[in-house]
């Protein structure tokens, strides 16, 4: 193989190699994106449960339905 075959091979390669590696990073973004996005809206939702229960006041009892923990039911103990 000539010395210009051989150098052009190399250059397809690398080429190659560069359209592989920045089609990862652009994958790795994305998936960082949509967790940080994901994190975000489990900690809006904490906020707002937090929110709820101070809402309903110190004297209360609340109680967490199962299944969907935010749906809160004030129980008045008689």
């Amino acid at each position: 193989m000539s010395g210009s075959r051989h150098a052009w091979i190399n250059a397809v390669r690398l080429q190659k190699e560069n359209q592989v590696y920045s089609a990862e990073e652009r994958r790795f973004d994305h998936e960082q994106k949509q967790k940080a996005r994901q994190e975000g809206k489990v900690w809006e939702d904490l906020r707002h449960l937090v929110d709820r229960v101070l809402d309903k006041g110190a004297g209360a009892k609340i109680e967490i339905e199962h299944g969907d923990p935010f749906t809160l039911h004030t129980v008045h103990e008689s």
